[in-house]
């Protein structure tokens, strides 16, 4: 069976012009894609690279034999806000976290990999795209990164664009369970025994970090696989083997 997405062309009729609409997935969620990073985080997130998230990406599709033979493509019609956020000074000196929001510039939105047979891209969410769309201006040495969030921002400008076939998957972040490892390292450091806490923290943070990269590159898959299952079961796309 042949893959068969709707291509990118205008058929003609007398005095009439059909455009084929484009399709743009949801988004698949499997992963909270919250993560911490900063120097008072314990144990912080591990974020995972755009090169390894589109490896795993296009090798998950290749089984399907969806290629993608162009990178980092620019889409012309579809602009991104890229904003500036902070918090009001005034407010947090008087310690009220009030948040204010400034658009400083709009931008082409540049996709990861795009099949030209399928007209097809997709966009994976990184801790760098976050970092570049939302410029934060931080009042803690803790940050917090939401990337589900500009994933769905994404999702809903492509839809309302129209350009390309297309769909959006973001880090999994999963979530990092401190609990033990605190109970240890509040032990050593209410014996204030520095050395016992330098090691447990080492320890506690090789496999809990280990551990949570290998969540994420599961939960990642999930999202690819969700995208080839709702190709399949809905009508507008279908990817099967060829």
């Amino acid at each position: 069976m042949h893959a068969c997405l709707p291509k990118k062309e205008i058929k003609q009729e007398p005095e009439v012009v059909v455009v084929v609409e484009k399709t743009t997935a949801p988004v698949f969620a499997h992963g909270k894609g919250m993560g911490l990073a900063g120097d008072d985080v314990i144990i912080p997130h591990v974020f995972m690279t755009e090169a390894r998230a589109r490896e795993i990406i296009e090798n998950e599709l290749k089984k399907t034999n969806i290629i993608f033979d162009k990178k980092d493509m620019p889409l012309k019609k579809i602009k991104i806000e890229k904003k500036k956020i902070s918090f009001n000074k005034e407010e947090f000196a008087k310690g009220n976290l009030v948040k204010e929001e400034i658009v400083i510039g709009k931008t082409n939105l540049i996709i990861d990999g795009y099949c030209t047979e399928l007209d097809l891209g997709y966009e994976f969410i990184s801790k760098e795209d976050y970092e570049d769309y939302w410029q934060k201006e931080y009042t803690a040495t803790i940050q917090g990164h939401d990337l589900k969030i500009i994933a769905e921002y994404l999702n809903k400008k492509l839809n309302e664009g129209n350009e390309i076939n297309a769909v959006v998957f973001y880090d999994p972040l999963p979530e990092i369970n401190e609990s033990r490892a605190k109970k240890k390292l509040i032990k050593y450091q209410n014996q204030r025994n520095k050395k016992k806490y330098m090691k447990a923290l080492k320890e506690s943070t090789d496999k809990l970090q280990k551990k949570q990269k290998e969540e994420a590159v599961a939960l990642l898959k999930e999202q690819v696989n969700d995208f080839i299952k709702w190709t399949t079961n809905l009508g507008p796309i279908n990817l099967g083997n060829k």
